[in-house]
């Protein structure tokens, strides 16, 4: 085993120079430590009433952000996400040329329209191709909402419509709200959970997985599979009792 010297008031370093020596080395894969994924809260639909309910009370803006979760939208659409993320956005210049800007730029007062939201979101852009802006459906009440909580604030056409508060400072106050509303698991609470209440109440309603997963915007049926769960052994038999009649 070789020493190799060191400066002073600092440990040597030993490296090893035969085989047997190398081969008592941990493996840095060895040392890999496992990824502590933080606990998911489901947000009940008791749980969802009071959450609501209770930011309205403190924030017209806070609770508007929240119906937009619950209406499927991520956090980072709804508010725009930092530069240093991995969107990209094509931005109308005033002379009408386009321009590409890191993030995501969040909902702009001239994005809604009488029937929903047209949104940038994630996957706005994918393998080099830019696609048009989905257009989100919303009822007319929260259509209504939104124009007038613009109103109030005097919101210019191509002015940001939730200003003041970012995705970070967000995921900080619904959990404030979560714990005001008596919700068990509060600090597990996030705004990806009021999204995920909107799929699971999707399912529980009976509609078709593939319809959820349109709603959701998801590539993939399995990310969608992560928010309503496997198939029962109940839906499987119900299936089976379906498509399992003879023929002739």
């Amino acid at each position: 085993m070789q020493i190799v010297s060191a400066p002073e008031n600092e440990t040597a370093i030993t490296s090893p120079t035969t085989p047997e020596e190398s081969a008592q080395v941990p493996s840095p894969v060895k040392q890999k430590l496992k990824v502590q994924h933080r606990p998911k809260k489901w947000l009940t639909e008791d749980d969802t009433v009071r959450l609501l309910v209770t930011a309205k009370e403190k924030s017209t803006r806070d609770w508007l952000i929240l119906e937009l979760c619950r209406a499927s939208l991520r956090i980072g659409e709804i508010l725009g996400t930092s530069p240093r993320t991995s969107f990209v956005r094509w931005n109308k210049h005033p002379e009408g040329r386009a321009y590409k800007v890191r993030g995501l730029a969040g909902i702009q007062v001239d994005d809604i329209t009488d029937y929903g939201i047209y949104l940038q979101g994630k996957g706005y852009v994918r393998a080099g191709k830019e696609h048009a802006p989905d257009r989100i459906e919303l009822l007319p009440w929260l259509v209504k909402e939104l124009r007038d909580y613009s109103a109030r604030k005097g919101r210019g056409k191509n002015e940001k419509l939730f200003q003041g508060v970012n995705e970070w400072k967000f995921e900080r106050l619904i959990k404030k709200y979560a714990k005001a509303a008596n919700i068990e698991g509060y600090q597990f609470v996030s705004p990806h959970r009021l999204r995920a209440f909107y799929a699971t109440q999707a399912k529980d309603k009976n509609v078709n997985p593939y319809k959820i997963k349109e709603k959701m915007r998801h590539a993939n049926l399995s990310t969608t599979e992560r928010y309503i769960g496997p198939m029962t052994a109940r839906e499987s038999h119900e299936i089976t009792e379906l498509l399992g009649q003879p023929l002739v």
